[in-house]
C-alpha cells in the first residue's frame, strides 16, 4: 500500500476489493466485527486520498466519475457504520458521523455526485434528524435550505426528508405523541413509505428521547409530585418502563405517585394530565418568546 509505484490502476482496484470487504462484513449485522471494519474504513480512505490524487477532482469525468461515485458510496458506508456504532456503545458523540457527513456534501453539491447516489438523501435526512435530536432547530432549516434550493420538489418529496420536515414540525408544535408513535410503527411498515435505513431509524430514537427530556424538565419545574399514570401519559412511555426513567432523573416513586427533586417549599401539587400539558404549552410558548 506504501509502494511509490503502484500505479492508479491498482489503487482502483484496491478499493474495489476493500470496498467488497467492508460490504460483506456490514452485512453480517448485529454480529459484525466493528474493529474489523473500522480497520477496512482507515484503509479504504487512504487508498481513496491516492486514487483522487491522480485526477483534479473538478475535472473528474468519465472513468474518474465512476471513482469519484466510488468513493462517494464507501463514506456512506462509513456513515451507517458510525450511527450503528453510536447505538451499540449508547454514545450521544456524532462527531465521527459529523465528519462523514461533511465529506459526502462535498462529493454531493461540490462535486455534483449527488444525482449518482441513491443515499445521498437518506444522508442528508439522518443529518436533519441528528440536529433535531440535539435541539439544533436554526442548523436544521441552514442545512435544509442548502439542498432543497437547488431541487425544492425531488428533495421534500423524498421520503427521508419528508420525514425530517414532519418531525421538526411536530417539534414546533409540541405534538411529542406524534414523534414517540413512530417508534411503535413497525418496521416493515415504515418501508412501506420508504423508510428503509435502520440508521434512519435511530435518529428518530434520539429525537424521542430528546423530547422526552425536554418533558420530563418542564415536570421537574412545575410540580412537587405527579400522579404515576400522568407522568407515564405525559412522558409516552409505559408505568412500567416509567420506573427505569424515574431512577435515571432521580425521581422517586411512591403511592402511585412519582415525587420530583425538591425546588422550593411553595411548589403546589397538581396531578392533573391537562395541567401538565398546559405547563408544556407554557413553556413552548416562552421559547417562542426568546
Amino acid at each position: 500500500m506504501g509502494d511509490k509505484s503502484e500505479s492508479h490502476e491498482d489503487v482502483v482496484k484496491s478499493v474495489y476489493e476493500i470496498r467488497k470487504k467492508l460490504a460483506k462484513e456490514w452485512n453480517i449485522g448485529l454480529a459484525r466485527n466493528y474493529d474489523k471494519v473500522d480497520e477496512l474504513l482507515n484503509q479504504a480512505k487512504i487508498l481513496l486520498a491516492k486514487m483522487q490524487s491522480y485526477v483534479p477532482l473538478a475535472l473528474a469525468e468519465g472513468e474518474a466519475r465512476n471513482e469519484l461515485t466510488l468513493a462517494c458510496d464507501i463514506l456512506e458506508l462509513g456513515a451507517r457504520v458510525s450511527v450503528a456504532k453510536m447505538a451499540v456503545e449508547k454514545s450521544d458523540n456524532s462527531e465521527e458521523f459529523d465528519r462523514y457527513i461533511a465529506q459526502l456534501k462535498h462529493y454531493y453539491f461540490d462535486l455534483n455526485i449527488g444525482n449518482e447516489s441513491a443515499y445521498m438523501y437518506e444522508m442528508l435526512g439522518m443529518n436533519l434528524l441528528k440536529l433535531l435530536s440535539q435541539n439544533r432547530i436554526m442548523d436544521f432549516h441552514i442545512e435544509l435550505e442548502l439542498f432543497v434550493h437547488s431541487n425544492t420538489e425531488k428533495a421534500l418529496n423524498d421520503p427521508y426528508i419528508k420525514k425530517a420536515v414532519e418531525i421538526e414540525q411536530y417539534l414546533t408544535e409540541g405534538r411529542y405523541n406524534k414523534i414517540s408513535a413512530l417508534l411503535t410503527t413497525k418496521e416493515d411498515d415504515l418501508k412501506v413509505t420508504g423508510l428503509k435505513s435502520t440508521s434512519f431509524r435511530y435518529f428518530i430514537e434520539r429525537v424521542v428521547e430528546n423530547s422526552r427530556t425536554i418533558i420530563a424538565d418542564v415536570m421537574e419545574k412545575a410540580y412537587a409530585r405527579l400522579d404515576k399514570k400522568s407522568a407515564s401519559k405525559s412522558l409516552y412511555i409505559s408505568e412500567v418502563d416509567m420506573n427505569k426513567f424515574a431512577k435515571e432523573r432521580n425521581w422517586t416513586i411512591a403511592d402511585d405517585y412519582v415525587y420530583f427533586p425538591k425546588k422550593n417549599e411553595e411548589t403546589e401539587i397538581l396531578p392533573s394530565y391537562q395541567l401538565v400539558q398546559d405547563g408544556l404549552q407554557y413553556a413552548r410558548d416562552l421559547d417562542t418568546i426568546i
